[in-house]
């Protein structure tokens, strides 16, 4: 709290304007009765910051959870199965299928993965020796001039990219829509916005 206020030019020390006086409780007090805290300080803390901070981290595990559970669908794109054979990729194949109905196409897909276990390893795909993120397969790939070889694994990529917008809070948690929200403040329809924090992760795409 105290970095967020410096940031902003706001003085982190709360003064007090008056003098603290303590009450006495009776054994008939009620639970709820209003306490008297020792400094503004501390009921800043227990009011404020405390409540404020357990939900968010509430928020930010639930989220957490639904977007590992939409992730694991392409993880095996992005990280290499333990078991590599024709089950395993009808099986991967058919649950992205499912999830995705409108979008890879299963046979292309499948004949595409099998291609790709077996050239994934190298090197020019990799920024130092390790696979960060779908962005950096994304561009990898393209700077390769293999988007139209594995022209399905591009796709499921650029899906995977956008999975922050797509997911239900996931618009609300990251970084591009504050930023996109701190600009356009309350001025702006949901679905406006929502395409405009698509549009800021696909300025990240490699350029077609």
């Amino acid at each position: 709290a105290k970095q967020v206020t410096s940031s902003l030019g706001i003085d982190p020390k709360m003064k007090s304007d008056s003098r603290i006086q303590k009450n006495k409780r009776f054994c008939d007090d009620t639970e709820d009765a209003d306490y008297t805290f020792d400094s503004p300080n501390i009921q800043f803390k227990v009011q404020v910051f405390f409540p404020t901070m357990d939900l968010l981290l509430s928020e930010l595990g639930g989220l957490g959870e639904r977007m590992a559970e939409d992730s694991n669908l392409f993880s095996p794109i992005l990280c290499l199965p333990d078991k590599v054979d024709e089950s395993s990729i009808e099986k991967l194949v058919d649950t992205l299928a499912t999830a995705c109905p409108k979008d890879p196409q299963r046979e292309d897909l499948k004949e595409e993965l099998r291609i790709f276990y077996k050239i994934k390893e190298d090197s020019n795909l990799r920024v130092d020796g390790h696979i960060t993120s779908a962005l950096t397969l994304l561009n990898a790939l393209f700077k390769k001039g293999l988007e139209n070889v594995f022209s399905q694994i591009y796709i499921c990529l650029q899906l995977l990219t956008v999975l922050p917008v797509s997911v239900a809070l996931g618009e609300h948690a990251f970084s591009k829509p504050t930023l996109i929200k701190n600009c356009l403040r309350s001025a702006t329809g949901e679905e406006r916005l929502n395409h405009l924090l698509t549009l800021s992760i696909h300025m990240k795409w490699p350029k077609t």
